[in-house]
């Protein structure tokens, strides 16, 4: 196992600066990237040879385009080729570091999968002991539609840092994908216990109720999820899906109609289309709706990118499961595997 590098600088200012940047991403919300990134331009600035502050700012805006986070000044079109250049920097700078190659895997998904998860592999080797290698490495696995090894992998994050949240944000995540929500809950369930102002778990928690038909848990969730600065989008399309409980399905209806028009102007600003996070949900509400003719054209809204990335899920998660057998469906996912 190769012996892992300190951070590359001799400025101390600089180092804090990318310190508070790892901090703030760790709270997987717009504000904190918003902060991660102004934090490791600020480390360049006062030291522009630092390769881990580029990775770090790859990571960030690979993470800010997975979630469809609105960032100020940047456009959701940009951000992969923002997260491609500040890869290649860190990279270029030392290729003999775990946090450039980590940053060079989230730099690459955008474009190539397999690459990414080769980059992931490298971080790992490079640092053992690096947690969000580790989490990332796991994702890597998944964005080639490897499940079963993203889930083993990341079931492993918590055991090296039980305070990692998102690691059991992960975990539930590709458990509710897998089609196993009461697992997916019970990881959701755990990362609460121990962190109970994380946004991203309530949403994960939400998922799982819903799939398990627990309607009133999974709207306050959800409900919870934004309160704490979680994404909207996804949150208000699982709302409206605890809405047809009630056989409420025009309630339901226009709250999506609703959350299409906003996502619809911000489509406009994003021509090559837009997250799994905004568009995917909003498709997976409709498709719960029985609306399948919104549910397929949003399908069709998600960046091809972030489909192909993220095809387990549409191959998998209960939400498109009215879908499966519509050749419309079949062909927008075998159009970019």
């Amino acid at each position: 196992m190769s012996r892992p590098r300190t951070a590359s600088t001799t400025n101390s200012d600089a180092y804090r600066a990318y310190i508070a940047g790892r901090a703030a991403i760790r709270a997987r919300t717009a504000s904190a990237a918003a902060r991660a990134i102004a934090d490791y331009h600020r480390a360049i600035v006062l030291d522009s040879s630092f390769a881990p502050a580029y990775a770090g700012l790859a990571h960030a805006y690979n993470v800010a385009a997975d979630w469809g986070w609105d960032l100020p000044g940047v456009t959701y079109d940009s951000l992969g080729p923002l997260a491609t250049r500040a890869a290649r920097r860190a990279i270029a700078l030392d290729s003999l570091n775990s946090e450039t190659w980590l940053g060079a895997a989230m730099g690459a998904r955008s474009d190539n999968p397999e690459l990414a998860l080769d980059y992931n592999r490298r971080a790992v080797r490079l640092d053992a002991a690096n947690i969000e290698a580790l989490h990332q490495l796991a994702w890597g696995y998944y964005g080639t539609g490897e499940l079963d090894s993203a889930i083993a992998i990341e079931q492993r994050v918590p055991s090296r840092d039980p305070y990692f949240a998102y690691a059991y944000a992960g975990a539930a995540e590709f458990l509710s994908i897998a089609g196993r929500p009461l697992e997916a809950l019970a990881w959701a369930s755990q990362g609460l216990s121990i962190d109970s102002g994380f946004a991203a778990l309530y949403r994960r928690a939400a998922d799982a109720d819903l799939h398990l038909g627990r309607w009133a848990a999974g709207r306050a969730a959800a409900t919870r999820a934004v309160e704490l600065g979680d994404v909207p989008a996804p949150n208000r399309a699982l709302v409206a899906i605890a809405s047809l409980e009630a056989g409420d399905t025009a309630r339901a209806r226009a709250a999506l109609d609703s959350l299409g028009r906003m996502l619809r102007a911000k489509l406009q600003r994003s021509p090559s289309g837009l997250s799994r996070t905004d568009a995917g949900y909003l498709a997976g509400a409709y498709a719960q709706l029985g609306q399948t003719d919104s549910a397929i054209a949003w399908v069709g809204r998600v960046a091809p990118w972030q489909r192909r990335f993220h095809a387990a899920r549409f191959l998998r998660h209960w939400m498109y499961d009215p879908l499966r057998s519509d050749p419309r469906f079949q062909a927008l996912v075998a159009e970019v595997r």
